[in-house]
Parts: structure tokens; sequence; C-alpha cells
């Protein structure tokens, strides 16, 4: 895949090919706009952890009451956070929201459901 192709360069390199990339998706992102090119700790981060996923409409990201695992960022479609047991809909998240990644700080786990 993709992301192997490019974890096989030398890290600067990676950066760049990353950034040349996905550029609309992470100038979309608050938290990844802010950070430049040559911040080269950070994007070895990134690009380290990064995991693209595919979900089909209706299945779950995230359980409410589930530590969160993952940072999600959303690339396409829309991803609904709800509460799981009324179904409330809180907000509906599409292509640069992001939501997740705070098991560091919980340990309630996550307050709502992602699908």
């Amino acid at each position: 895949d993709d992301l192997t192709a490019i974890r096989q360069l030398p890290l600067s390199l990676q950066c760049r090919v990353f950034h040349s990339v996905t550029h609309n998706l992470a100038q979309s992102v608050n938290f990844l706009a802010v950070r430049g090119l040559n911040d080269t700790p950070f994007w070895a981060v990134v690009l380290e952890e990064l995991e693209q996923q595919v979900y089909l409409r209706g299945s779950y990201l995230e359980r409410e009451g589930t530590p969160p695992d993952r940072l999600i960022i959303v690339k396409q479609g829309e991803v609904q956070v709800l509460h799981e047991s009324s179904g409330y809909v809180f907000e509906v998240a599409r292509k640069g929201a992001w939501f997740g990644g705070s098991a560091e700080i919980s340990t309630r786990g996550a307050s709502a459901s992602a699908r």
C-alpha cells in the first residue's frame, strides 16, 4: 500500500511526500494545519502512527464507554457522534473533523459513540 512505500523513504522525503499527498486534508485539520513541513519530529510521529481505515456505513468506529485508543480524522464521508442508548446525534463530523485520542487523560472511556 501507499503508506508502506512512503515509510521506506528517508524521513525528510517521507514528510514531503505525505504533505504533498494529503495537503488538502492536513490543511482542514486545525492542529495539523499549523505544523510546518520542517517540523520533522512531529511529522515523523504522525507518519509512524498513521493508519488508513475504511468503514462501512453504520459501522462503529468508537463505542461509548470504551477507552479511545486512537485519534480519528475524517477523510471523506461523514461520521455521526451519538449517545448510543438514546440515539441522540450530537454532531455529524465531516472532512477534517477529528475526535478520540483522549485515553491518556480520561479513565472513563469515550463519552459518545461514533459511526
